[in-house]
């Protein structure tokens, strides 16, 4: 039998002593950033560490075991201990001396957030190489604390008898394999009937896993059950939608005679949603067709097709699609919100405010849009601060707590991934005023992003300026005056692009506190008359903002002063904002135009930065943040505006 040691994550958080906070407002603007002393970087530590975790990237079991070796003392040396085990893992999970490792990390490290990741890892390792009958032996042996899709498929699947309420287990997650593999464990049980294998056989090959959908049809004919005709080319062309919707439209042209109304309407459906994500011409035509079939599809077609109809103002079809939606996902902020100005539009209002009161109250882009459509202050609940010598006891404990070391140190040698792991784990179990000393400590140390992930984690007492510092304001006060563009824009862009990391640079080369690239730099230099820029420049923090904010001003001027279409443009090119916004039949309200933006990424990079605008304006007005910008308008839905073809 395996032996597994495991305790409760963040155990080690709890001792920390709390005070009772106060009703007292504290506006910490008086933190000053620039002052704090700095912890001194250990260079052999973090050569270290950052050669560990290249030797782990590139399976280089030698080079990492040399890397260990130099961090066996270090606080980080439990990092590269699970790279080594967890590569050893994820080669031979079978192995005994795998097994023996394991146990020794868990022995060793016991209540880390690493000892369960590592489980979690083999677990997963071993069902991905199977075979079943010794994966099994080790989803026996894991804790009920270890937890992830395929594993409680795993576990489904080992049960005494297979029950038709383990079939919901596999909703969404029919391109894993264990999952697959538990719904042939039901067909052949005759616990799914055949509606339900040919939603699950459709789902798998629209996530691209042609084979996992065979295999499904491959068990129902064992217990008598038969796709519907013609459904293996069905499933062909969804299998293709994803990646090459075009090329999937010109096929359903030659095989869809062939096929049943309700095939062809499943097809028209998950090929218009694709298309649009293409901004293809026949998007919207093509998924009018098969709207019959909206209650079939998996939830990220439905939620493209909830954003279609919102970019063509169909709130009917906007309604039809989300309320469809597993419960997780209509539920979210996003579709409570649209649902809402749907039913206001359709003539509902009453009902709509009942859904309004259900988005979670906080200051994102919903949080926001929802609280001002109520007729309620949305920055008020935020101006209740802790005691400061809550604070100050908290930080005394926290400064030396050994996951704050080591996320720090993660963070200042660039493995920022590591480092969140870290954070969140040590941020698990704390209260607002432990959280908000983690801000302040991060912030001593100059590892902004952290001070932030801390700092938004406040419940019910918070520090404003630790959320929204005012970073750099000198250097975007002087920039943005002499471009005439909103300060309240600039930082705000600043916080999504960089959480005001001076030297972060992306993994295609976009580099400093407003991410630029390269090219862009050089082009932008030149047009500024600045002939002895070099590209090292764009971590110095007044370069970096002189040039980005030059870029804003040309943006915001190209598309006639909308910020939602300049922000667009910052991320995703003019090019596809252009794109974006000539395929607009009429005007549109500007959050329906964010939201129907076709790019995950640009979608909640838009959201993210004209929330962030929206609140440094108000801490601006309210003298909390004190510095003398170019105004924006206080309220989002009036700094979103509305978009004109």
């Amino acid at each position: 039998m395996i032996r597994l040691i495991f305790s409760i994550p963040g155990s080690q958080a709890r001792g920390i002593a709390l005070l009772s906070p106060i009703t007292t407002l504290i506006v910490l603007t008086c933190f000053s950033f620039g002052a704090q002393a700095k912890p001194q970087p250990r260079p052999s530590e973090q050569a270290a560490i950052v050669a560990a975790k290249k030797a782990f990237d590139a399976k280089d079991s030698r080079g990492l075991k040399l890397a260990a070796g130099r961090l066996s003392k270090d606080p980080l040396a439990i990092w590269a201990d699970y790279w080594l085990v967890r590569l050893s893992a994820q080669q031979k999970p079978f192995d005994k001396k795998v097994v023996a490792d394991i146990e020794a990390f868990q022995a060793k490290y016991n209540g880390h957030v690493l000892a369960q990741a590592i489980l979690r890892d083999w677990a997963i390792a071993s069902l991905d190489q199977g075979p079943w009958t010794q994966s099994a032996a080790i989803i026996r042996s894991l804790p009920a604390s270890v937890d992830h899709p395929a594993i409680a498929c795993a576990r489904a699947r080992l049960a005494s008898q297979p029950i038709a309420a383990h079939a919901a287990l596999v909703i969404g997650q029919e391109s894993s394999k264990t999952c697959v593999g538990l719904a042939q464990s039901l067909i052949e049980a005759r616990l799914m009937d055949r509606g339900q294998i040919t939603q699950r056989a459709r789902w798998a090959a629209l996530a691209g896993e042609l084979g996992h959908a065979e295999r499904l049809w491959q068990s129902a004919k064992t217990v008598g059950l038969t796709p519907p005709s013609h459904e293996d080319g069905l499933l062909k062309l969804l299998s293709a939608t994803r990646i090459r919707p075009t090329q999937a439209l010109d096929k359903f042209q030659k095989l869809s005679g062939q096929w049943s109304a309700e095939q062809r309407d499943f097809a028209q459906l998950s090929m218009g949603a694709w298309l649009w994500v293409r901004s293809h011409p026949k998007a919207w035509a093509t998924t009018q067709s098969g709207l019959s079939s909206v209650t079939l599809q998996p939830a990220p077609i439905q939620e493209l097709v909830a954003r279609q109809a919102l970019r063509q103002g169909d709130w009917r079809t906007v309604l039809a699609a989300t309320e469809h939606m597993p419960d997780s996902v209509r539920q979210k902020d996003v579709w409570l919100f649209w649902r809402a100005r749907s039913l206001e539009v359709l003539g509902h209002p009453d009902t709509a405010k009942d859904l309004l009161r259900q988005v979670e109250p906080g200051l994102g882009f919903y949080s926001l849009l929802a609280a001002e459509a109520l007729g309620r202050d949305w920055l008020e609940p935020y101006l209740e601060g802790p005691k400061p010598e809550a604070v100050k006891a908290a930080q005394q404990s926290l400064s030396h707590h050994p996951s704050t070391r080591r996320a720090l140190s993660l963070a200042k040698a660039g493995l920022r991934a590591e480092a969140v792991i870290e954070w969140n784990h040590l941020m698990l179990t704390l209260r607002d005023p432990e959280l908000i000393a983690l801000a302040q400590i991060a912030y001593k140390a100059d590892v902004p992003d952290r001070a932030i992930a801390a700092a938004i984690r406040t419940r019910q007492l918070h520090a404003l300026a630790l959320r929204y510092p005012n970073l750099f304001v000198q250097e975007i006060v002087q920039s943005s005056q002499q471009k005439g563009v909103s300060g309240p824009w600039v930082i705000g862009l600043i916080r999504q692009e960089s959480r005001f990391i001076t030297d972060i640079k992306s993994p295609v080369g976009a580099t400093g506190l407003m991410q630029i690239m390269p090219n862009t730099a050089k082009m932008l230099a030149k047009e500024t008359g600045d002939r002895r820029f070099k590209l090292g420049q764009l971590s110095d923090p007044a370069a970096n903002i002189r040039l980005g904010t030059h870029y804003m001003a040309q943006l915001r001027d190209q598309f006639g002063g909308s910020i939602v279409l300049a922000t667009a443009a910052y991320n995703a090119g003019p090019s596809r904002s252009k794109l974006w916004r000539a395929s607009l039949g009429g005007a549109i309200e500007g959050a329906a135009f964010a939201e129907s933006i076709p790019f995950t990424e640009t979608r909640d990079y838009v959201k993210a930065v004209t929330a962030n605008t929206a609140v440094y304006q108000r801490l601006m007005d309210q003298g909390l943040i004190k510095v003398s910008l170019q105004q924006s308008p206080q309220r989002l839905i009036d700094l979103l505006g509305t978009i004109t073809p």
